[in-house]
């Protein structure tokens, strides 16, 4: 009994102590009610005032806002706007054409340049041992190719006058045959025909002489050359004659270069001394061969000691005349051949001449005419191939050395201003890395590209729209929107380009803010608090008409901070609960909504209030 009474004692001064405080409270929350625009929910007044104060005390405040009244338009107050940058399509970044450190700037930053005008310099590469034995067998491609080109050429000269004289001589055939023919001279047959057999046999002589002429030259070429080429034997056609067989022992320098080049230089003599084993052989083909190894093997030497470089180069001028002495007694002996079966010729047709008729004897000078002048026409050729070889391996050493060589300059692309130097002496490069930028000047080339969320509806092309640069307030521009990207950039944004509207001299790169266009700023935003789902998962919220409270469906659209766009189901100057209670019923008085009451307000058990802040 005692804790009884003790208890209702502590409730009696609680019920006093919060009349009295509710009188000062209700005074300042009405005042507050007023100036916030919230309008308080209270049951009828009742007589007395104790009734008064409890039936105020059950009453909440109903946070009441209007559409459109509250500034939140399209995020303008959320600081909505898209970041961008001016970008020139004649500004363009200079790079370098090749790795190396930068030696020296020949331009400051401001200066006019031109294009292909040399801004800068770089370090030339280090010679490698595998650079330098590179260029080394790319020079001596070069003097291979020249070499024959040379000897085919002497060659083709003579061989080419040879020609010529026999075609001479066959056109004068023609027109003592053709004497002949017509005096009907039959005593000058024996003659005639005596005089062609005579000469035959002489044209043998001389090819007899001739081809002995090519075998002492090989042999002298062997013998002067080889000892040169190897301390031992000193004579390699006594020696093999001897035992069939040597062991060659090269200067130290011979060959150095091409180790390859010794194994193909022994070969190719022990091949042609086993050919000038028979004293009658006349071996072509392997003299051309031992020739073209004699050659490799002296390209690839290098003086010493031993062999100094006038040594050495008075061997590779020994190879190369001693080859083209061997490739002028070949031509002198095909020519030989060639008159013998020119003579052969000339005196059977005279055996014959006097039997065949006219027509026939032209037929046959014909041929042989044809003959001469295709062998010439082949000469010309073989000339010309062995020219085009040796320009071609003079391209590719050019090659090789530009390579080496070019690119140390690193140029301007275009005619413009230098705007930015970004790297320094010192400094290492790679292709493709910017080391300056060069601005065009020309205003008319830049346009703006900016970043719209992909969560916002994207303007259309041709869309007027104004940007600003941070920093200064009072600029803006208009410009013209050109096209969307339709894929997303990292950030998950929409690229867009945009056009200034009249021309614009802010400097590029420079960052802009892109506002919205102007129908974008009329759209409906409102607190994520003031929405509820029903049952069917459908946004609602409590519209108040003529101070009553309807439940209205809405629909959503994107959500900026505790802000979201309603895009149906709301106007401008309508008013809505921003923090709707629990209790709230449909169709209940906007001032006649009770805190404790156990209805749910037209929700079932579960429903949610998205965003919903309860104070």
């Amino acid at each position: 009994m005692k804790s009884l009474s003790i208890q209702k004692l502590r409730t009696i001064r609680a019920s006093t102590y919060w009349i009295s405080g509710f009188v000062l409270v209700s005074s300042l929350i009405i005042g507050s009610g007023i100036a916030s625009g919230k309008v308080r929910l209270s049951s009828v007044a009742e007589a007395s005032v104790l009734g008064e104060a409890k039936q105020s005390a059950d009453a909440m405040p109903l946070a009441v806002e209007t559409v459109g009244a509250n500034g939140v338009k399209d995020g303008a107050t959320l600081g909505t706007s898209w970041p961008g940058e001016i970008v020139s399509l004649g500004d363009v970044e200079i790079q370098p054409v090749r790795e190396g450190t930068i030696v020296e700037w020949f331009v400051n930053v401001g200066q006019k340049v031109r294009r292909g005008q040399a801004i800068a310099r770089l370090s030339a590469p280090p010679a490698m041992p595998e650079i330098t034995q590179m260029v080394a067998e790319q020079a001596k491609m070069v003097a291979e190719a020249h070499a024959e080109a040379t000897a085919m050429e002497n060659y083709a000269t003579k061989n080419k006058k040879q020609l010529l004289t026999l075609r001479a001589s066959l056109d004068k055939n023609i027109t003592d045959v053709g004497n002949i023919l017509n005096n009907d001279a039959s005593s000058n047959r024996s003659k005639v025909i005596g005089f062609a057999k005579g000469a035959t046999e002489q044209a043998r002589e001389v090819a007899v002489v001739k081809q002995k002429n090519i075998r002492t030259v090989i042999e002298q070429s062997l013998s002067s050359e080889f000892p040169e080429i190897a301390s031992y034997p000193k004579d390699p056609i006594s020696s093999f004659r001897a035992t069939g067989y040597f062991t060659t022992v090269f200067n130290p320098t011979i060959g150095v270069l091409d180790t390859a080049a010794r194994s193909n230089y022994i070969s190719a003599t022990l091949k042609l001394l086993g050919e000038l084993k028979d004293p009658s052989a006349i071996p072509e083909d392997a003299a051309s061969a031992y020739f073209q190894a004699a050659n490799r093997i002296v390209l690839a030497s290098v003086s010493s000691e031993e062999m100094p470089e006038s040594d050495l180069s008075d061997l590779r001028k020994m190879i190369t005349d001693d080859k083209t002495e061997f490739l002028m007694a070949l031509a002198d002996a095909r020519e030989a051949k060639t008159e013998i079966a020119m003579k052969e010729t000339d005196a059977k047709m005279k055996e014959t001449e006097y039997d065949m008729s006219r027509t026939e004897t032209d037929i046959d000078f014909a041929m042989q005419k044809k003959e001469i002048d295709e062998k010439i026409a082949m000469l010309e050729k073989d000339v010309e191939l062995a020219k085009g070889m040796a320009r071609a391996a003079e391209v590719s050493y050019g090659t090789v050395l530009r390579g080496l060589t070019e690119g140390l300059n690193i140029v301007a692309p275009r005619d413009g201003v230098v705007s930015v130097i970004m790297k320094y002496n010192g400094d290492f490069v790679e292709p493709g890395m910017a080391v300056a930028s060069l601005n065009s000047g020309d205003a008319s080339e830049r346009f703006v590209r900016f970043h719209i969320p992909s969560n916002l509806q994207t303007p259309e092309p041709g869309m007027t729209l104004t940007i600003n640069r941070p920093g200064f307030p009072t600029e803006t521009k208009k410009i013209k929107l050109i096209g969307i990207g339709t894929a997303l950039d990292e950030n998950g944004s929409y690229i867009a380009d945009a056009d200034f509207m009249e021309p614009t001299d802010w400097p590029v790169r420079a960052s802009v803010r892109v506002m919205p266009p102007t129908e974008e700023s009329s759209s409906i935003f409102i607190p994520l608090s003031a929405v509820w789902w029903d049952e069917g998962n459908t946004a609602n919220v409590w519209v108040i008409t003529d101070e009553t409270l309807h439940a209205r469906k809405i629909i959503t659209g994107r959500a900026q901070a505790d802000a979201i766009e309603v895009t149906e189901g709301l106007q401008n100057g309508e008013q809505y609960v921003s923090k709707p209670q629990p209790d709230i019923k449909e169709g209940m008085s906007a001032a006649n909504v009770p805190s404790n009451s156990s209805s749910s307000g037209g929700l079932k058990k579960g429903d949610l209030h998205g965003g919903m802040g309860m104070d």
